[in-house]
């Protein structure tokens, strides 16, 4: 083995700029557990091959990675060198697994969930093999990851339903023996709705019983489901304008009272772009804002995935007075997609009516018009509302929010002395 180095040192001694041999002189570093001198060499090749060799410096990196990885306390090295490969080629998907599953381990659940989702969207591209294995089984193992971290975010049926699906498929041993155990798992892991936090505060500050509940971009209905079983309600109002949103929520749940409408500051009609994806998480990031305008993710992530159509729009004030609503409103969601500064605004007056608002806002822009969630805050807080809860569903951007009206509550009023 020691000879097989020696001479392949003696070949580069005579072509010391060369990437092929400086990478296969790692390789045999490695194999004898001799890792800080294959580093070394994967480095090397990562230097003298970046314009000539992009197949090899991608594999180079992965490897340094993956040598690092054993080691402790190299947390920051092993997720830069993955993010380095990414880098350097980023529509091949054997990084973009290597850094999910890295932090999915970490138990860095909202990443790891990221980097399979981006993952999966190149395992279609034809790439040229690797020269060495680098510990990536195939689509499967993105698909895997996804359901993994799925679980941790909030998309437990989403979850479910990948593991059966791979089931199905040719995948390794070890893979199938984690998904029936997951199963097994999922069958008595109790599961908490992310929405929790609205039922346990309106509880807490008002009353066991909400009667009226409105979902402003309900999607499909079911957490609107959620909050009228939880809170004892006699009347959902459920809003959206994507068609699809509307016809599933109609047809899982006829007695709700569902409205075909944008949200937003004005009443008339709106451009509306409805995401076009497969999925139900695809389909509830349609929204008004235009997707060629987008800050995060960038306008390519959305090619041709949209569809732009013209929607009615309106007011809260206005539908409220429409429907006849005139009393205190109990519960009011709002998910739009970057569009709930737009959404309050056309509430006026009737503000402050809404016992309680849940709330999806973003921390950084999302959109060139958006509003985000420093100055949300401290509009609700002009407004008489005390902040009492936020999570974080969707990674550290989205906040999602329960504010209560100070002035309405009926329990608990020390707490906001």
């Amino acid at each position: 083995m020691f000879k097989a180095i020696d001479n392949l040192i003696i070949e580069l001694s005579k072509d010391p700029f060369n990437p092929v041999l400086s990478f296969n002189i790692a390789v045999e570093y490695e194999k004898v557990g001799q890792t800080a001198s294959a580093v070394s060499f994967y480095l090397r090749t990562a230097e003298y091959g970046f314009y000539t060799h992009p197949e090899y410096v991608y594999a180079a990196l992965i490897k340094s990675a993956q040598c690092f990885e054993n080691q402790k306390n190299r947390q920051s090295t092993v997720h830069n060198l993955f993010l380095k490969a990414v880098a350097h080629l980023p529509t091949r998907p054997e990084a973009w697994f290597l850094l999910a599953r890295y932090c999915e381990r970490a138990k860095r659940w909202q990443e790891a969930y990221t980097f399979a989702e981006i993952g999966l969207m190149y395992t279609k591209i034809k790439s040229t093999p690797l020269p060495i294995w680098v510990d990536y089984p195939g689509e499967y193992a993105l698909d895997f990851e996804k359901a993994v971290t799925g679980w941790w975010v909030g998309r437990k049926d989403e979850s479910w339903e990948i593991f059966q699906e791979l089931l199905k498929k040719d995948i390794g041993h070890s893979y199938r023996t984690a998904i029936i155990g997951n199963l097994k798992l999922y069958e008595t892991r109790e599961y908490i709705d992310p929405l929790e936090p609205v039922v346990l505060n309106f509880r807490k500050h008002f009353d066991s019983d909400a009667p009226v509940i409105i979902d402003i971009g309900t999607r499909d209905g079911d957490d609107a489901y959620y909050l009228y079983k939880n809170l004892n309600s006699t009347r959902v109002i459920a809003i959206d304008a994507n068609t699809s949103a509307i016809a599933s929520t109609q047809a899982k749940y006829p007695w709700m009272d569902v409205i075909y409408s944008a949200v937003t500051h004005q009443d008339g009609d709106t451009e509306f772009h409805i995401v076009k994806g497969g999925n139900k998480e695809a389909s509830g990031t349609s929204s008004i804002f235009n997707k060629d305008r987008s800050i995060d993710p960038a306008p390519e992530y959305y090619a041709d995935k949209i569809h732009k159509v013209i929607v009615p729009s309106t007011r809260m004030d206005t539908l409220l007075a429409r429907l006849g609503l005139n009393e205190k409103i109990d519960v009011i969601k709002v998910d739009t997609e970057g569009y709930s500064w737009q959404v309050l605004q056309g509430f006026g007056d009737r503000l402050k009516d809404v016992k309680l608002f849940h709330l999806e806002t973003e921390k950084t822009p999302v959109h060139d018009t958006h509003v985000t969630t420093e100055k949300i805050i401290q509009f609700m807080e002009d407004n008489g509302f005390v902040l009492v809860d936020t999570s974080y569903e969707w990674g550290w951007n989205i906040e999602d929010q329960v504010w209560v009206n100070k002035a309405l509550v009926i329990r608990h009023p020390e707490c906001f002395n």
